[in-house]
């Protein structure tokens, strides 16, 4: 009776992941990435630490990094991102935004090395206006497609010699296609452990004129998508959801030029890698970690039929610019796709500024604000996911 509604539907989903082909799997656009700062580096970040809070995404874990340096923080696309370009759906749409509070207790108490993040964040997969039709093809209706979600992230961070962050997500998620309107309570779980290296040592360990090293080896793991499975019309069987296993190291370096009063990054080097599994077999769900084989997949990132592998690796100069390349295969994707992305940041052009113009109300108004503009990438592998774009801003407090 109905024309392209399921057609539709299906086509993008299988695009999204072809690795989901092998279940059963349904709200699968809980999996597109909605962090335009991090999508270039192909998403590794179940183990890389960083600020952003829509690492959250990858991991809840990661809202304890946030709480350790950030405060208040807000993120949003500066367009809407043509979702599959490759396929050139022009109606067919990803939007997200989100906004996150942190705190360090270790700034009020010293002997309480505690850090919380709190983050709620959306995403919304619009798939335009879909047209009903009778057998004979007489347009009857027309229905405006959409699925979304809203996520509460909660991460809490402990410092005694390692820094170890846990994290919890509950997502909100509706798919409104069929034409009948689904939803869906998911949650993510997830645990990072960030070994400072250097810290170590009694010492700093300085090169290149008094520049202080540092270097991180980080480990994480996350397991997202978490829900019952969803009864739908037509469907004997109850569908799973698009539940996911993921496990990754990475590794941190850079060097810090102390200058009077501040210090500045001159460079940072990031490398990450992770192994992911949906955990849907055959319409049942299986144990975490699934079918990831930790030396072959995680340490050695092998791909295979089973497990996708996502690597990549950034560059940050001046606390400035960040330029990062990074790609995926496996599961469903026989050839690697590939991703890139380029960020600016006020901090780095403000920090030159008051060292060129001695300014000490830039350096204070730098110690609390700052500014992010993201670009991120896909390019090749994926005929539906080529020239897929990510573009968006970040304003965030911090120092309090």
């Amino acid at each position: 009776m109905f024309r392209s509604l399921r057609i539709l539907a299906l086509t993008l989903l299988l695009a999204l992941s072809g690795a989901y082909a092998q279940g059963t799997s349904i709200f699968t656009f809980l999996l597109v990435p909605p962090a335009s700062g991090l999508n270039g580096q192909a998403g590794a970040y179940t183990a890389l630490p960083t600020t952003d809070f829509l690492g959250a995404f990858f991991n809840p874990a990661q809202l304890g990094n946030f709480g350790r340096e950030k405060n208040i923080a807000f993120q949003s696309y500066t367009r809407k991102t043509d979702w599959l370009a490759g396929l050139s759906l022009s109606d067919v749409t990803f939007d997200s935004r989100g906004l996150a509070l942190g705190y360090n207790l270790e700034s009020i108490f010293p002997d309480m090395p505690l850090s919380l993040g709190f983050a709620y964040y959306s995403g919304t997969l619009d798939l335009g206006t879909n047209i009903i039709t009778d057998n004979n093809g007489t347009v009857i209706d027309r229905l405006d497609a959409r699925e979304y979600y809203s996520a509460w992230a909660f991460g809490v961070g402990i410092d005694y010699v390692l820094r170890f962050n846990l994290g919890y997500t509950l997502k909100k998620a509706t798919s409104d296609v069929f034409p009948e309107k689904r939803n869906a309570d998911v949650y993510d779980i997830g645990a990072q452990a960030i070994l400072p290296v250097m810290a170590m040592w009694d010492e700093p360990y300085t090169v290149f004129n008094g520049q202080k090293v540092s270097f991180d080896v980080a480990l994480g793991l996350a397991l997202v998508n978490n829900g019952d499975a969803v009864n739908t019309s037509g469907s004997v069987v109850p569908e799973r959801l698009a539940r996911e296993a993921r496990i990754g190291y990475a590794f941190t370096w850079g060097l810090d030029k102390q200058f009077e009063g501040f210090s500045i990054q001159t460079i940072k080097i990031s490398w990450s890698s992770e192994a992911r599994d949906e955990l849907v077999q055959a319409g049942q769900y299986t144990a975490f970690p699934g079918n990831i084989d930790i030396w072959d997949n995680m340490i050695l990132g092998k791909s295979s039929a089973d497990i996708t592998v996502h690597s990549g690796w950034s560059v940050t100069v001046l606390e400035m610019i960040r330029y990062q390349r990074g790609h995926y295969k496996g599961g469903g994707f026989p050839e690697f796709v590939k991703t890139g992305g380029l960020s600016l940041s006020s901090r780095g052009l403000v920090n030159g500024l008051s060292l060129l113009l001695e300014l000490p109300a830039l350096r204070t108004a730098n110690d609390h604000f700052e500014v992010n503009y993201f670009y991120s990438w896909y390019t090749g592998g994926n005929e539906a996911l080529n020239g897929t774009a990510f573009s968006g801003i970040n304003l965030s407090i911090h120092g309090f």
